[in-house]
């Protein structure tokens, strides 16, 4: 037994026209998708470009504090260096008082 539909060509196309306009519709919204999606990467690319060039100054930053600190360092040696003068001076010089009052210089 053999069963035969009749339907009209015209209601099978218009279905298939249906289902191309929901796919073209899809298709449409991805490429949108996409299409944001490369504006938000090439916006993510900007942000980490402007990074690095902060790292690089901060880097910088650094580097010249490290400089600063190194002619810091032999800012206070040459002061140690000072210092130690200044003690064998002062016994001198109070030495020579010393040895004026004792002696009983006259400084008249």
């Amino acid at each position: 037994m053999s069963v035969t539909i009749e339907t009209d060509l015209r209601d099978i196309l218009n279905n298939l026209d249906k289902r191309f306009d929901r796919m073209e519709q899809k298709i449409d919204t991805i490429q949108k998708d996409v299409g944001e999606l490369k504006i938000d990467v090439t916006k993510l690319d900007g942000k980490t470009n402007g990074l690095a060039d902060k790292i690089d100054g901060l880097q910088k930053t650094v580097d010249k504090l490290s400089t600063d600190v190194s002619a810091s360092n032999r800012d206070i040696s040459d002061l140690k260096g000072v210092k130690s003068l200044i003690v064998p001076g002062f016994v001198a010089i109070l030495a020579s008082l010393l040895t004026f009052v004792f002696r009983g210089v006259n400084l008249q």
